[in-house]
């Protein structure tokens, strides 16, 4: 008689939810870079002027983020941040 155990395939797509919670977890929602704040080089500054930015504004579910500029550049377009972060 063959047993009526099932099969770990039927369960399989439980890893997936299961991960998107762990990395929720672990590093938090994702936020997109809003805005910027720059100081320009030189005594006529233009739009088309290499800007060295100070701090970005990154916005997201659980609201604005305030970070300092990483070497004048602030990287990553999106960012994950923890709700106990939040300004």
């Amino acid at each position: 008689m063959k047993s009526r155990t099932f099969p770990f395939v039927y369960f399989a797509w439980l890893i997936v939810p299961f991960s998107l919670w762990l990395i929720y977890q672990i590093w938090g929602l994702p936020h997109i870079l809003w805005s910027y704040r720059w100081v320009s080089h030189g005594t006529k500054a233009t739009y088309y002027d290499e800007r060295y930015k100070t701090e970005c504004d990154f916005i997201g579910p659980y609201g604005v983020y305030t970070v300092a500029a990483h070497q004048g550049s602030c990287g990553w377009i999106v960012r994950l941040f923890k709700k106990k972060e939040a300004r």
